[in-house]
């Protein structure tokens, strides 16, 4: 799975700089999935970061919450594990 992450400003284009990001990913019982959550600060305001899923992580939904602490903002997707 290949999240694409892109921060961008008052004038629509990518914030550059080290913008903090913080992933979140819950498995499918709620709890956080370590092994795919991280914090980030990327140079351009782009991240493109790939979860490796192994063949024996529990089948179900995902959920992945990017957030920019400082700006308040956040942003959520699902994946599905088969």
């Amino acid at each position: 799975v290949e999240l694409a992450v892109e921060v961008r400003g008052g004038a629509g284009r990518p914030v550059a700089g080290g913008v903090l990001l913080d992933i979140d990913v819950r498995g499918p019982d709620g709890g956080r999935v370590t092994r795919f959550s991280r914090h980030c600060a990327p140079l351009d305001g782009r991240q493109k970061v790939v979860l490796n899923i192994p063949l024996n992580v529990a089948r179900g939904r995902y959920d992945a919450t990017v957030r920019v602490p400082h700006a308040g903002l956040e942003k959520s997707v699902a994946f599905t594990v088969r």
